[in-house]
């Protein structure tokens, strides 16, 4: 059994900024595939606040684009997420 294979394109751009204890980072990516082009994008924000060489607080956004129409919530659609916690490192 044969899989169809999807022609598929994508790009990444990040930056990140590092103020000593604040790092700042943004990230765009896109992704097109398929015969009809479809782009999704994801587009990204996040602060860092090191607490410590181990541990930090972080506060992000994330922005999905499916580039299809919308069918159901789980495959197609726009989603926005905001996050807020705490990371430690070992």
């Amino acid at each position: 059994l044969a899989a169809a294979v999807t022609p598929t394109k994508g790009t990444r751009l990040a930056i990140k900024q590092d103020m000593g204890t604040v790092v700042l980072i943004a990230q765009q990516s896109t992704q097109t595939s398929g015969a009809a082009n479809t782009k999704a994008t994801v587009t990204g924000l996040r602060a860092d606040y090191n607490l410590s060489k181990t541990a930090a607080a972080y506060v992000g956004y994330e922005s999905w684009d499916t580039g299809a129409v919308y069918a159901d919530s789980l495959t197609t659609g726009t989603r926005k997420i905001a996050s807020i916690g705490l990371r430690k490192s070992f």
